[in-house]
């Protein structure tokens, strides 16, 4: 099936994305690919599903033996004429080469994340190594050079890179959140974000990249646009907590600079606050934050966390014990003067 009826216009999709470093507009997918760009997405949704089914079809019976079909008594005798039943060919073809059928996939995963997040200027066949690409589009039963593909180390930067881009365009992907609700968004998004991150994780690990900083920046992402609960779900994967708490107090302290200068009264509210966090708040500045109307009762059990993780002699221990010591009167005055 992938070799008769997908390959050529995956093949054909892999090309012209990277010619022109994004999703293709529709006069180009009618003209190249002989489908419109609207369906451009659910194609490589497909290829990235027959994959799955092939790669996990060619992994090795661990128990059962090879299937045995008997040939029922009517046709004893007819075996050589007429054609070959066809679960007899399927199970005399060449099996499958997994790295092979692997490298198709990563490839399709990737094409599927720059269609479906409206990714620019995004080479995807840079991403993977000259001898790598030599191994596209042949046969799924082709043998790559697997310790060949490893050896190109300058692929890591830019690999990381878009996967950083990913990462952050599948959080920004979730609704806004209602202010009113608590931090928390409609959890039917939550599963279809879920796996394009597992997809993105996957990416990672075939690359050997770093899979701790890929989810402390899908947690800061989730964070700044107020998905706190689903941020905490991810966050208990993360491995340096220490580090991610230091990213997420940068993140709280945007999140109270928001609050306090758009207000009509920014001096009483800060004078709510202690001195040193008055001043982190003003070497802030105004960094850009997604979600400005978190309730501040959501970032203060934020505060609660990051406190657990930080080592209680650092000074960012000490800052944010201030920030969650000043939290209670800012909360008084801001809903007074709501």
């Amino acid at each position: 099936m992938w070799k008769t009826f997908i390959l050529k216009t995956f093949e054909a999709t892999a090309h012209l994305m990277e010619k022109v470093g994004k999703t293709p507009k529709e006069r180009l997918c009618r003209k190249e690919l002989e489908m419109t760009d609207g369906h451009l997405e659910n194609f490589l949704n497909f290829c990235c599903h027959i994959l799955n089914i092939i790669l996990e079809s060619n992994v090795p019976a661990e128990v059962e033996d090879r299937p045995n079909f008997p040939v029922e008594n009517f046709w004893h005798g007819h075996e050589n004429t007429g054609h070959p039943p066809l679960i007899a060919m399927a199970l005399n073809q060449k099996p499958c080469s997994n790295h092979q059928v692997y490298f198709h996939l990563m490839l399709a995963n990737v094409l599927h994340l720059i269609v479906t997040f409206q990714m620019k200027n995004i080479k995807p066949l840079g991403l993977f190594s000259t001898l790598g690409k030599k191994a596209f589009f042949r046969e799924l039963t082709y043998h790559i050079q697997v310790s060949a593909e490893r050896e190109e180390q300058g692929l890591s930067s830019s690999r990381n890179q878009f996967l950083l881009r990913a990462t952050a365009a599948v959080a920004q992907s979730l609704p806004e959140i209602d202010p009113q609700c608590e931090g928390s968004v409609d959890q039917a998004d939550y599963p279809a974000a879920s796996r394009k991150f597992s997809c993105i994780l996957d990416l990672a690990r075939g690359w050997e990249l770093d899979l701790d900083e890929i989810r402390r920046h899908y947690v800061c992402e989730l964070y700044s646009g107020g998905q706190d609960l689903l941020a905490q779900e991810v966050k208990s994967a993360v491995v340096d907590k220490a580090l991610l708490s230091s990213q997420l107090l940068l993140l709280v302290g945007q999140r109270i600079h928001k609050i306090i200068f758009d207000s009509s009264n920014p001096a009483g509210r800060l004078g709510c606050l202690a001195p040193d966090v008055v001043a982190f708040l003003n070497k802030l500045g105004d960094m850009p934050l997604r979600c400005s109307n978190v309730p501040l009762s959501t970032t203060s059990i934020l505060v609660d966390q990051i406190l657990a993780y930080l080592p209680e002699e650092s000074r960012e221990h000490k800052l944010a014990t201030g920030i969650r010591d000043s939290l209670p009167n800012l909360m008084q005055m801001v809903s007074k003067s709501s």
